[in-house]
């Protein structure tokens, strides 16, 4: 069963739209996604037994009665019904109908992620017992990025950030309803969920419509990536650096970073944690001849950068793309190219340092 408090139907709308198709009362009206007067007639692909839907409007309360073969007949409802309710009737088997609310939740969850209202859902044991507490659908407006920037104007939301993936994931949603989710490469390298109203898709349902809303909605993803992007990664790189547990992050941004923003801007994270600047290394690496990397930070690693040689983090390809920005001709492991011997734990007795006098 859905359920909803909004305008209703009247008779006039019953007939003349619902059970119509391509016929829709949401043309032209920017605030309501569907347009096509299709959309019910998805209900019939789970073959139902019988649906009906009990709405009401302007002081007039109805049953629409569909069965199996999709004909209906309009019964009047004596008791007042605010918006709609639709409930679907089909038998299952029990292992069916757990399968059917695993895939409904999933189907809920995927077309209306970022609704603009609230939805929630809930489903009774196949005993009958009662349906436990709505949980909701809604999840929060993100993507899958180390962090994300957003431009907001009237009817248009957009948020990106570096794609921790490749290709990139795009998401376009209507009103916060799912238009399209793919990963065709929209914006090189950029994770992209775009929700704005003027957004429509086509009328299979597979895609988003390709028209100059959706072109100025891309120009304004663009532009959010040049002038909000880009220019807070050289901090945001610095920061992944810095941070142990973010070694991670800090790969994405770098690959993400290395085509977009200057060598001079960059930050390289040295073995364990730690942030260091390309001038640095890069002074480091003309001054010996080559790049010191390590997979952690050994008592040599750590003294070598105590003492302000530089050991860069080698958990990931950092040979290709590090050594390249910095035109090292060789990359040598810390640990196999210097040694270092530990001090004693103990001073040295006296009469020892004596004897070795004599």
């Amino acid at each position: 069963e859905v359920s909803d408090w909004g305008e209703g139907m009247t008779r006039e709308v019953i007939e003349n739209y619902l059970v119509t198709k391509f016929r829709s009362t949401k043309e032209n009206d920017l605030t309501k996604i569907g347009k096509f007067g299709i959309g019910f007639v998805s209900i019939f692909a789970c073959k139902p037994d019988a649906v009906t839907v009990d709405t009401g409007r302007d002081g007039e309360f109805w049953r629409v009665l569909f069965r199996a073969d999709t004909t209906w007949e309009l019964l009047r409802l004596d008791e007042p019904l605010e918006g709609t309710r639709v409930t679907l009737h089909k038998h299952l088997k029990p292992a069916d109908y757990a399968e059917f609310v695993a895939r409904s939740r999933a189907s809920l969850s995927r077309w209306c992620k970022h609704s603009d209202v609230d939805v929630v859902f809930t489903a009774g044991e196949v005993d009958g017992s009662t349906p436990p507490a709505p949980t909701a659908v809604k999840e929060p407006l993100v993507v899958d990025a180390p962090f994300q920037v957003e431009h907001v104007e009237e009817g248009t939301h957009i948020i990106a950030g570096p794609a921790r993936t490749d290709p990139a994931p795009t998401g376009m949603y209507n009103r916060g309803l799912t238009l399209l989710e793919t990963d065709e490469s929209l914006v090189p390298g950029v994770a992209l969920k775009i929700v704005s109203r003027y957004l429509e898709h086509t009328l299979t349902r597979d895609n988003v419509r390709r028209d100059r809303h959706f072109s100025r909605a891309m120009d304004l993803a663009v532009a959010l990536v040049k002038d909000k992007l880009v220019p807070q990664l050289p901090a945001e790189l610095k920061a992944a650096a810095d941070d142990k547990r973010r070694a991670a992050d800090f790969e994405t941004l770098f690959r993400f970073a290395r085509e977009r923003i200057k060598p001079a801007q960059l930050s390289y994270r040295l073995a364990g944690g730690g942030a260091v600047d390309h001038a640095t290394v890069l002074e480091n690496v003309r001054a010996a001849g080559f790049l010191t990397i390590s997979s952690s930070r050994s008592p040599l690693v750590e003294r070598l950068i105590a003492a302000g040689w530089p050991v860069l983090d080698v958990s990931w390809d950092v040979g290709n793309l590090v050594g390249s920005l910095l035109k090292a001709k060789e990359l040598r492991v810390a640990d196999e190219h210097f040694t270092y011997a530990a001090p004693p734990e103990r001073v040295t007795p006296p009469e020892f340092a004596a004897a070795l006098r004599e």
